[in-house]
This record gives structure tokens, C-alpha cells and sequence, in this order.
């Protein structure tokens, strides 16, 4: 964002890119934030889902809100309502406020989602 300093779009890639390797799971989301909007790197709606995906399978329930959208919209990603389910329901159980509306507006239940937790 340039606080304290001039923004620099492909820095702040590296630098998330650097964070990722080193085991930083917060840093999945905005590395594919950065892809999915075109901030510092060309716009690739498939690289950000895969990193969306990458992020979610290591534990980051906003990678698994933002791939479970992906996936129900197509972004990036073939299409998959049932799927879209799964991760949309993870992270609804997890805590996260977006996935929990989804789920509400969905008639999704994610209290006891069981079954999809132990999906992939």
C-alpha cells in the first residue's frame, strides 16, 4: 500500500511470494489477491484460484472462503457448486463471517458439517 514508503506492486509480490515459502499461511491470500486484481502482476484468474486452493489446503479459512467463491462463480477454476460447498462450509465452521452468510443464504448448515470436513 506504500505505507512509510513508495508502493511498489511487484515488491509486495515478491516479498508475499517469499512469505509463502517460508511457511507463512496469511501471505496465500494476498499473494492471490495480487493475481485475482492485477496488483503488481498481470490479472490471472487461475493462478489466484490455485494459490486460493494452495492456502486453503494449509489452513487459511480466508483462502477457503475466497476458493469455495471460485468455485461457485467459475473464477479461475471449473465451475463446482458441490465443492464450492465444501470449502464455503469449512470455513463457515472455522469462524469466518462471509462463509457463515453464505452458508445462511444458502440454507448450507456448517455447524456439525461432518461430512464435508472430512471431504478435501
Amino acid at each position: 500500500k506504500g505505507d512509510g514508503v513508495n508502493p511498489d506492486g511487484k515488491k509486495a509480490k515478491e516479498h508475499f511470494e517469499q512469505a509463502v515459502e517460508r511457511g507463512n499461511i496469511s501471505a496465500y491470500y494476498n499473494l492471490a489477491i495480487r493475481y485475482a486484481k492485477g496488483h503488481g502482476v498481470d490479472k490471472n484468474e487461475s493462478v489466484a484460484a490455485e494459490t486460493f486452493l494452495k492456502g486453503a489446503e494449509v489452513g487459511s479459512v480466508p483462502c477457503m472462503y475466497a476458493f469455495g467463491r471460485c468455485l461457485e462463480t467459475g473464477f479461475g477454476t471449473e465451475r463446482s457448486i458441490e465443492i464450492a460447498k465444501i470449502w464455503l462450509t469449512k470455513a463457515a465452521h472455522l469462524g469466518d463471517v462471509e462463509a457463515q452468510a453464505w452458508c445462511a443464504n444458502n440454507e448450507v448448515p456448517f455447524d456439525k458439517p461432518a461430512e464435508l470436513l472430512s471431504g478435501r
